[in-house]
């Protein structure tokens, strides 16, 4: 009965926003080594140890692009395509087009970047349900695609979250609503979630890096009621239940 009273309350006219992550989120897979799963696997072996030797994530990226045009012939066309075979779960998509229909603000915080998520949306018919799309600028230049950081500024001012990225500090822009829910899964989740409030709720997936840090330490816990998931499924039932 506690619980079905939690519910019936949250569940009461009130202004919600949603905002999910994009990789090991609305897709089960990393968008920004997809394509070199795809397209060339010497490359994706070597992702761990090569990524070291730049100053970002962001940075790595947009250098594997390059390398794959310049040294193989392979620019745009061919990394659009392979994202293309990229396949949005049946349960994910139903649940974010329910909450749509639900009057809800829908928006993607993403470290991958515009170019991928808009090309994967498109694809699976997704590209006009997210009122916003926030993540690395991306576009196609000289037959490749080219990637560039979200935050260009020298230092942002967090340490939780990536020079490129703090999603916490963007989440703290989108003011004016009664409740924030939040479905993630990666440590640049983190940020965001630290500053949800009693009122918010946190989706968190289950064997993922969020999930492994999150309410482990003093300074790595939220006031937001916690929710985990293991996959698509579970997630749609979960989440279902608060709007």
């Amino acid at each position: 009965w506690a619980l079905a009273g939690c519910l019936r309350e949250m569940n009461a006219v009130h202004s919600i926003q949603i905002v999910y992550d994009f990789d090991y989120t609305i897709i089960d897979a990393n968008s920004d080594t997809w394509f070199l799963q795809e397209l060339a696997p010497d490359l994706h072996e070597t992702v761990a140890e090569d990524h070291k030797r730049f100053s970002g994530w962001t940075e790595y990226v947009d250098d594997a692009l390059d390398r794959l045009h310049t040294d193989r012939g392979l620019g745009s066309n061919e990394v659009l395509a392979s994202l293309e075979q990229i396949s949005i779960e049946p349960e994910m998509k139903q649940s974010i087009l329910h909450a749509k229909a639900a009057g809800h603000e829908l928006r993607i915080l993403s470290d991958a970047n515009t170019v991928f998520i808009h090309t994967i949306l498109a694809r699976n018919g997704m590209q006009d349900v997210f009122s916003t799309i926030t993540t690395n600028p991306a576009r196609i230049e000289d037959g490749r695609v080219r990637v560039t950081r979200f935050d260009t500024s020298a230092d942002h001012g967090c340490s939780l979250c990536p020079a490129n990225l703090c999603k916490g500090g963007v989440v703290g822009t989108w003011a004016g609503y009664d409740r924030t829910y939040y479905v993630g899964d990666g440590w640049g989740d983190l940020c965001p979630i630290l500053k949800l409030t009693s009122s918010d709720v946190a989706f968190v997936r289950r064997g993922k890096t969020l999930a492994r840090y999150l309410n482990q330490k003093a300074e790595h816990t939220t006031k937001a009621t916690v929710v985990y998931w293991n996959d698509a499924r579970e997630l749609q039932s979960k989440l279902l239940k608060f709007i």
